[in-house]
């Protein structure tokens, strides 16, 4: 037992030591615990991880997770998004009849201009569970794009109650920059 331990050990370093390096090449992409899995932890373009073992559409890397091969590159990324391309500033929340509002700020904190953005605004109870969520474009395809550190304004309407939502948490979707 002690043997295999080891020997599973020593192949795992030189593996770590002398594997392949693959490179993240989509914005963000989940890391699953088994091909077609579930998701253990989420990469961004650009990290940086060890190749252990390949099958045809996905690779094993140190992490000890597994990532759709097309999702990697065999060359470091030079396109590296460096932070969060938007910041959120809630202005106010009021009820609406027998639903909740929320008025946010985004503001494009990227020397790039966004053409197009959707966001998630999430209604959490007081445990922090999502009651309502609502899906929208806060930066429109074919619309006026958002330039470096401008910022605009969104209304979200949730499907719960005002005197059920604790806070409001933001995810941001599909972020497109101008080319």
């Amino acid at each position: 037992m002690k043997k295999t331990v080891f020997v599973t050990l020593f192949i795992v370093i030189i593996f770590i030591l002398f594997g392949e390096s693959v490179y993240v090449k989509n914005y963000q992409k989940d890391l699953k615990d088994k091909p077609d899995g579930k998701k253990i932890a989420t990469v961004f373009k650009g990290t940086k991880m060890q190749k252990i073992y390949e099958t045809d559409k996905w690779v094993k890397v140190a992490l000890e997770g597994w990532i759709p091969k097309d999702a990697l590159s065999k060359t470091k990324i030079a396109d590296k998004i460096e932070k969060i391309p938007l910041s959120f500033k809630i202005l106010e929340t009021f009820p609406i009849e027998n639903k909740s509002q929320v008025k946010v700020k985004i503001t494009n904190i990227t020397s790039k201009t966004i053409t197009n953005a959707k966001v998630i605004c999430r209604g959490l109870d007081v445990t922090g569970n999502v009651i309502s969520e609502r899906e929208a474009y806060v930066v429109f395809p074919n619309k006026e794009p958002l330039k470096p550190q401008a910022s605009t304004e969104a209304n979200f309407i949730l499907n719960a109650d005002y005197s059920s939502v604790n806070s409001f948490a933001f995810r941001i979707g599909k972020v497109v920059f101008q080319e």
